[in-house]
């Protein structure tokens, strides 16, 4: 799958764009609307980017992750070459490194939620401006219904592409929504 970013200025014709490209087939989970205009996005019952995503809580989490793991190598390689491992056992380096993993982690979690989602960041001055980000993520035999549909909306500016949500989490989120409407 592949993502593509519009930017627009007009959250009128991004309602009637959501409209076209689902009755194309589009599934509502393959499009988001990111805007700072939360109350016009729900009034027009757009898809909006959830609040958590707008965030760069996984992606920081994982920087954590990596700094930790570093940080627990360091630990257990100075534990073993400096002999004192040998004397006091390993149970205290292991849980210390343990740690130390796990507190990076956590603060890459809590970095990531004070900063906007790292796909994102390079949309803020337009959403500043008070312009509205429209991303669809598209299968290859979608791309050139996509195409179509932008060539027939002049308020809809290209900015990009970048990497989409997997396929089997959109899939998923289909499933789930599928199964909310069947719900009473």
């Amino acid at each position: 799958m592949k993502r593509f970013y519009y930017i627009s200025d007009d959250l009128d014709d991004l309602a009637q764009v959501e409209q076209e490209l689902e009755m194309a087939g589009i599934a509502k989970p393959q499009i988001h609307v990111f805007s700072h205009d939360d109350a016009g996005v729900e009034q027009r019952h757009l898809h909006n980017v959830q609040e958590f995503m707008k965030r760069d809580v996984v992606h920081s989490a994982l920087w954590g992750a990596l700094i930790g793991f570093v940080a627990a190598v360091l630990i257990l390689l100075a534990a073993h070459f400096s002999g004192i491992a040998e004397r006091v056992h390993w149970a205290p380096f292991l849980l210390l490194a343990l740690v130390a993993w796990g507190f990076c982690t956590w603060e890459g979690g809590l970095f990531g939620m004070h900063v906007p989602h790292h796909e994102l960041r390079h949309f803020e001055a337009a959403l500043k401006e008070g312009k509205h980000i429209l991303f669809v993520d598209v299968e290859p035999n979608q791309i050139d219904l996509l195409s179509s549909i932008h060539a027939r909306h002049s308020h809809l500016k290209p900015a990009g592409q970048g990497t989409s949500t997997p396929s089997w989490a959109i899939l998923w989120q289909k499933k789930w929504h599928d199964f909310i409407q069947a719900m009473p």
